[in-house]
């Protein structure tokens, strides 16, 4: 599944509930929320969601895309999600598994052949971790299949501000003008 097939049809979603919260475009107030979920879930056309996902009805994939419009806010996190969701659920297809197949063993095995960075694994087993959430709070999942993995571990042991040696130190600190920090040029006693 590509990110634009997943990004575009939340572009039209997100229009939808901005048509329920603010009316119409005519100025009529009133999409009821009852219609509105009817709409979003005949509205989203299938195949355009990752297979798994369209497998397991119309439940999961409104709740597919509730996570990534009631849940994330800035586009860019929007669109970092769905790259990790979506290589997840590619890779899942390659397999043949159904939602309700995944299993931590499944969510493990994806984040050991990650090509990724570290950082970049945590981030997307992050990822994945919180959909499932959303899923099973849902009702589409009884557990979240991936609460139990573990990501690899990433430990930064130098950070990017440069620590300075006590030679650069007093250099620093020989390099203040005293005379500009007291008022009036008098120095404390």
């Amino acid at each position: 599944m590509s990110v634009k097939r997943l990004v575009n049809p939340l572009a039209r979603f997100h229009r939808l509930h901005h048509k329920v919260l603010y009316g119409a475009a005519n100025g009529a107030k009133g999409v009821s929320v009852q219609a509105a979920d009817r709409d979003v879930v005949e509205w989203y056309p299938p195949g355009t969601v990752p297979a798994a996902i369209e497998r397991a009805g119309e439940q999961a994939r409104k709740r597919f895309l509730e996570f990534f419009t009631a849940t994330i806010r800035n586009e860019n996190t929007r669109m970092a999600y769905a790259w990790a969701v979506g290589a997840f659920f590619e890779w899942c297809s390659e397999y043949r598994l159904d939602l309700i197949e995944i299993e931590p063993i499944h969510v493990a095995a994806h984040i050991e052949r990650h090509p990724g960075s570290p950082p970049t694994v945590k981030q997307h087993l992050a990822t994945v971790r919180m959909l499932f959430d959303w899923l099973v709070v849902g009702q589409v999942l009884a557990m979240n299949p991936a609460s139990s993995v573990r990501g690899p571990k990433h430990m930064v042991k130098r950070g990017k501000t440069p620590v300075l040696d006590a030679d650069q130190a007093r250099q620093l600190l020989d390099s203040i003008d005293s005379v500009k920090l007291c008022p009036f040029g008098e120095l404390p006693s």
